[in-house]
């Protein structure tokens, strides 16, 4: 016979707990020449022994036979079986012997048989490439593989790990935000204690920022508000006396005429009023102030005047358009103080408690900025700021989980200059868009937010535009790689 094919295993074939008899597909010259070879259901395999735990039937066909197992392989156990032949060469042809065409074709098919064996195995082996050029093409193979097993306590430690890293793998596109912003997170871990600080006090950081125009103005003036501080207790002084000064502020000609006038007056208190000299002026003919009196007492006016009709009405209308001094001012609601015209009056504002303010059932008083901060921060309507992410210029959608469960009550989305350029400087922050209720349209630009997450995105580069700050090109979010960070600040 010949060797028609190139099989020389048959299976693996799973095991049931019943089956005994498993076909094998080869021709075998002997029953000895076959390996049954038992896996359980961790892999570990042992070769059965002839007559002991199997026996082999119709050994020479071609077609295979049959081989039956003493007992059935259990579930999740395998069977398989190969052609196993000796490494020998047993036929003896004598010289001027009988030829027997019949033993020499059974020892060509036991050689092509030992071939199929050996290929057998070098299928199952790891092999280099055919290309591998070195002077020994197994030493990248060896070395790959010693480095697989020196890092085997690590493979070890990542498949226990492997939900993690499932998990980490789940949020790449954050990791590579969170790496494209590294600087910026090493910075604000650096002021980690500055950031808790400011975290307790958002109530007043909020009260400051409603009044951000005052600081603003205040700021430059600080060189003003420092000398002014130096003088606190001269201004306190001056505004102890401010009726005083409001007084000398309206005489402030007169003021200005004696002043002028203050050598002579120092002259006459020196030397006596009554005989002090002067130029005469104003019809005057007298040259020292005794004199002048004296003709001003013999040219006074008579007790009895006549005046034209016009005059007096002139003056009673004026008189009409000044209040009376029984006329009152009365404090209305939320104001103390008031009073009758005849004196200086202040009103003054009567300011809500922190409970009043809380409970919002007083209509008599005034919410001030510190009991509105206080307010809002007592009954939960804290503005909170999520994490910025950088603006890039390839369009997209930029998102950021706020893990609320539900949709806040009101959002504002921000950008924040990180590169100065158009009259930024870097921390200016720009109100981009606010919105209180949920808004989800893919546009040339839109923002919304939802139960999960906030959102920015833009389909063109040029699809959000700010305003240039002091002479400034007008710049594009969306233009300006890198230059700009988005965030959230919202009231859940």
């Amino acid at each position: 016979m010949t060797v028609s094919n190139e099989t020389y295993r048959s299976g693996p074939y799973s095991g049931n707990g019943v089956t005994t008899e498993f076909s094998y597909g080869f021709r075998i010259i002997d029953e000895s020449h076959l390996s049954v070879v038992l896996a359980d259901a961790d892999g570990v395999e042992t070769t059965l022994t002839l007559l002991t735990d199997y026996t082999v039937s119709d050994v020479g066909e071609d077609a295979g036979g049959e081989v039956m197992l003493a007992s059935a392989p259990a579930a999740g156990e395998t069977v398989t079986l190969v052609r196993n032949v000796p490494f020998k060469q047993e036929t003896d042809l004598q010289n001027q012997g009988g030829y027997y065409p019949q033993t020499v074709e059974d020892a060509l098919d036991l050689a092509v048989m030992r071939d199929q064996l050996l290929q057998e195995q070098l299928d199952r082996a790891i092999k280099v490439t055919v290309s591998d050029g070195g002077e020994d093409p197994t030493e990248t193979l060896t070395a790959n593989l010693m480095r697989l097993a020196e890092s085997a306590d690590h493979i070890d430690t990542v498949a226990v790990h492997a939900d993690n890293v499932d998990t980490v793998a789940g949020i790449a596109a954050d990791v590579s935000t969170v790496s494209g912003v590294s600087r910026d997170v090493s910075t604000v871990a650096g002021v980690s204690a500055d950031v808790t600080t400011v975290a307790g006090l958002t109530g007043d950081v909020t009260t400051v920022a409603g009044h951000a125009d005052n600081v603003d103005t205040v700021a430059g003036i600080a060189a003003d508000v420092s000398v002014t501080a130096g003088i606190s207790a001269n201004v306190t002084a001056v505004a102890g006396i401010a009726g005083k000064i409001n007084t000398v502020a309206g005489i402030s000609a007169d003021v200005s005429t004696v002043a002028g006038i203050a050598d002579q007056i120092e002259l006459a208190a020196a030397s006596g009023a009554a005989g002090t000299a002067f130029v005469p002026a104003g019809g005057i003919e007298a040259k020292n102030v005794q004199a002048a009196i004296e003709e001003l007492d013999e040219e006074k006016a008579p007790l009895v005047h006549s005046h034209a009709v016009s005059d007096v009405t002139g003056l009673q209308g004026a008189l009409v358009s000044k209040a009376p001094s029984a006329r009152s001012i009365m404090a209305g609601t939320g104001l103390t103080g008031g009073g009758t015209l005849a004196a200086d009056l202040t009103l003054s504002i009567s300011a809500s408690s922190q409970a009043q303010a809380e409970l919002g059932t007083d209509n008599t008083t005034v919410m001030t900025p510190l009991t509105t901060a206080q307010a809002i921060a007592a009954l939960g309507g804290n503005w909170a700021e999520t994490p910025a992410v950088t603006l890039y210029q390839t369009a997209r959608a930029y998102k950021f989980a706020h893990g609320l469960g539900a949709l806040p009550k009101v959002w504002q989305c921000y950008a924040r200059c990180r590169i100065a350029g158009a009259g930024y400087e870097v921390g200016n922050e720009i109100l981009v868009a606010s919105q209180s209720h949920y808004f989800n349209s893919w546009r040339m630009s839109s923002i919304w937010a939802d139960e999960v997450e906030f959102g920015f995105a833009f389909n063109s580069t040029a699809a959000v535009a700010i305003s240039g700050k002091k002479g400034g090109n007008a710049p594009y979010l969306g233009d300006q790689s890198g230059m700009y960070e988005v965030f959230w600040r919202y009231i859940a």
